[in-house]
């Protein structure tokens, strides 16, 4: 019975700036039905992400990355359930 495909509702997030890093902080309505997080970054056009486990609740990155410094420019949190199924993600924008 605890298999469905059904996704999780998709958790709340903000962002906070300081001098080189910006810090990543969600919520989520149903915390239970959460298995892991993913945190999606896009630097320089190109997205990639980190799997985080169910109790992290902060991920922070640098504004900027690479040798050539490519600047953060979006982020994105979804929740994912015990059987694979991702929430929807809102894109924030990094100014």
């Amino acid at each position: 019975p605890w298999l469905d495909a059904v996704a999780p509702a998709m958790p709340s997030v903000t962002i906070n700036t300081n001098a080189g890093d910006i810090t990543i902080s969600w919520n989520h309505t149903a915390e239970k039905d959460v298995f892991q997080w993913v945190v999606y970054y896009k630097y320089g056009g190109k997205w990639d992400y980190t799997i985080l486990d169910r109790n992290a609740r902060t991920f922070s990155l640098k504004k900027q990355q690479g040798d050539k410094p490519m600047p953060l420019t979006s982020v994105a949190v979804t929740a994912v359930d015990r059987t694979g199924n991702e929430s929807d993600r809102r894109e924030l924008i990094i100014k």
